[in-house]
């Protein structure tokens, strides 16, 4: 049926057979599609939408869906276009940005090949309740807009080129990349990189960076890097940087870097030029400093891995923590505790800020 030159498109295979689109001017609106085979639409000219208003609902059921659009995909007022697919093969639009709900109502999982908003526009991507496989992103790309992925349920992992959002095209303003596991883990293998904006990574029970491509980089201006590897706030969400190559990075514009977690394991670096770094324990554990024992450790080497010439805190405001201190070399670090109590040599006084016992150690502590 046309409306205004627009198409709107109902089909169903009952098979394994391919379907492809093409629609030369106007655009494709998507009611219901679907095969065990793939889909192949492109909207040479126009854009690519959702004809109904239920996210619950997919557009789209296949094996496997290509995308191609000019002036956007989902991006209208019924908003996302919405995929029950296990491989999103390519979603790529030249301006507008891309927009889509990922269903898995099988909870198999969903491999996101590659979402390129490639002059304008950002790429925003959601999942549906109940859709509990792994999501696994291979590309995500915002050439002049930001990035945003959440999983309701699930795994994300990021591999192969990873996720970009910069402002190229002469687009001025934040591109920002966030990633967020609703209710799982985030694992990265492959860079992450905002050149404006800031970076936010989000799980409710870990975040690992896991091989030496893990480089979650802002490369300009003085965007911030925010860690949440537990949020809920108990005790069931490290942040494991696992490879000497993994990196938290914001030091091109001396961005502040936070990194909030039940433990910290520390193999990779984290380095903020001048801007402040935040290193704090999700919920009320024991802080253990050096050799000393507690649940959110942080090691001498894994210290000495932390770069800044601003401030380090350790601890969180929101509560006060125990802390223990025990073979800690702080060289010329600029480290600040919140903290409930302190065990460490004689002439350290925690002075009181805000309701937290607050102290700046001595750099030449050892």
């Amino acid at each position: 049926s046309g409306t205004g030159g627009d198409t709107t498109y109902s089909i169903v295979t009952g098979g394994a057979g391919a379907v492809a689109v093409t629609q030369v001017t106007n655009d494709i609106l998507l009611t219901t599609i679907t095969t065990t085979g793939t889909v192949t639409l492109v909207a040479t000219a126009a854009a690519i939408e959702d004809a109904a208003s239920s996210n619950a609902l997919a557009d789209v059921t296949a094996s496997a869906v290509s995308l191609t659009a000019a002036t956007g995909i989902g991006i209208t007022s019924n908003a996302s276009v919405d995929l029950d697919v296990a491989t999103v093969t390519i979603a790529t639009s030249a301006a507008g940005g891309v927009v889509l709900n990922l269903l898995d109502a099988n909870n198999g999982g969903v491999t996101i090949t590659d979402v390129d908003a490639s002059t304008s526009g950002n790429v925003v991507i959601t999942t549906t309740a109940g859709s509990a496989g792994t999501f696994a992103i291979v590309d995500l790309d915002a050439n002049a807009g930001s990035v945003s992925f959440i999983a309701t349920e699930g795994n994300i992992t990021v591999a192969g080129t990873g996720g970009v959002a910069d402002s190229a095209n002469g687009q001025s303003g934040p591109s920002t990349v966030a990633l967020t596991a609703t209710a799982g883990t985030l694992t990265i293998g492959a860079p992450v990189t905002s050149d404006t904006g800031g970076i936010t990574l989000t799980a409710f029970s870990g975040i690992t960076l896991n091989n030496a491509n893990s480089d979650i980089l802002v490369s300009g201006n003085s965007g911030a890097i925010v860690v949440d590897a537990n949020s809920n706030d108990n005790t069931t969400g490290t942040f494991t940087s696992s490879d000497s190559g993994a990196s938290l990075n914001a030091s091109a514009g001396n961005g502040t870097i936070t990194v909030t977690a039940d433990d910290i394991v520390l193999t990779g670096t984290i380095a903020a030029g001048s801007g402040a770094v935040l290193l704090a324990p999700s919920t009320v554990i024991t802080i253990g400093l050096g050799d000393a024992a507690g649940n959110f450790s942080i090691t001498d080497t894994e210290l000495d891995r932390v770069t800044t010439t601003g401030i380090i805190t350790i601890g969180n405001v929101a509560f006060a923590s125990a802390v223990l201190l025990d073979a800690l070399t702080l060289d010329a670090k600029n480290i600040t505790m919140l903290l409930d109590k302190v065990k460490a040599q004689a002439g350290i006084t925690p002075v009181e800020k805000d309701g937290v016992q607050v102290i700046m150690l001595p750099q030449d502590l050892s």
